[in-house]
């Protein structure tokens, strides 16, 4: 068996390519879960609050994500480059994220699990976008009155050495992918389960991650059962649509696929792998109510 460390090596491209690659490249942050952003001066921190053992936390490679350690300090991503803070711009636009009215402080009482700070983005992706002006309630009008929330944003930055990114002061293993004569990597966060969760589970979910901010009357869903099916927009150069798909979702299909190469492994029988369609009706935490 060879190490980890070792098989992590044979993924990075080599020296040569690394010396023709037509850097820079285009670097993408998939955002899964429960992760609210918050403008933080010149950065954008992107919080994740602690809600118990069921969740699960992850960064890194798509399907090979290590779990991410709670930690106090914030995680800062270095070797990636936005654009210049302005307070005049909104970070994420409203019409096709779930988004506040102004810039509201963070809770003391709220429970942190990690933070990520990060520059501000060049520009935010939404390619799965659901109606959520039925479900969400807002007596206060602090959120924007589009109420329309992105499934799983994805943020872009550009960077020109894969070798010289940093996630938390260590060097961020993720292979460069060549695509039609550019190069992107895509990090992947993680802050949901692995596993299908009831109705309940979702609506709690929800209501935690509003009570990291300091609202006068905080946000709530009392319901997803009416959700409407989300609709897809541009799939962003280098994504698949895969990428996307929730983690209790994909670790189901994983399942499939196990088994599978077990049947293949110990009969011979060739494999047949079947995934799922993204934007199926959403089974677990915040699949379809956005940060």
């Amino acid at each position: 068996m060879k190490s980890e460390k070792k098989a992590r090596a044979e993924l990075r491209p080599s020296k040569r390519e690394l010396s023709r690659a037509p850097f820079p490249g285009t670097f993408y942050v998939f955002l899964h879960g429960l992760i609210a952003a918050r403008r933080n001066g010149k950065f954008l921190d992107l919080l994740i609050p602690d809600v118990g053992p069921n969740h699960v936390y992850r960064y890194g490679e798509f399907l090979g994500e290590l779990t991410l350690q709670p930690a106090a300090p914030a995680y800062q991503i270095h070797g990636i480059e936005g654009k210049e803070s302005n307070p005049s711009q909104t970070i994420f636009p409203p019409e096709a994220h779930l988004c506040t009215n102004g810039l509201f402080g963070e809770s003391r009482g709220s429970k942190l699990y990690a933070r990520i700070r990060l520059p501000h983005p060049l520009q935010v992706h939404s390619y799965l976008t659901v109606n959520l002006k039925d479900v969400v309630t807002d007596p206060a009008n602090q959120m924007a009155k589009s109420k329309t929330g992105n499934m799983t944003p994805v943020l872009e930055y550009k960077f020109s050495d894969p070798r010289n990114i940093l996630f938390g002061g260590e060097p961020l293993n993720i292979a460069p992918l060549e695509v039609d004569g550019r190069w992107y990597m895509n990090l992947h966060l993680y802050a949901e389960e692995d596993v299908e969760r009831p109705e309940l589970h979702t609506v709690a979910g929800f209501n935690q991650l509003a009570e990291l901010f300091d609202f006068g009357a905080p946000p709530s869903i009392a319901s997803v059962t009416n959700i409407p099916e989300p609709v897809r927009g541009k799939l962003p150069k280098g994504t698949s649509e895969l990428e996307f798909v929730s983690l209790a979702m994909r670790t189901r299909e994983l399942g499939y696929l196990g088994r599978q190469i077990r049947e293949q492994s110990v009969t011979g029988k060739p494999i047949v792998v079947k995934v799922s369609s993204v934007g199926a009706d959403p089974i677990t935490c915040l699949q379809a109510v956005s940060q």
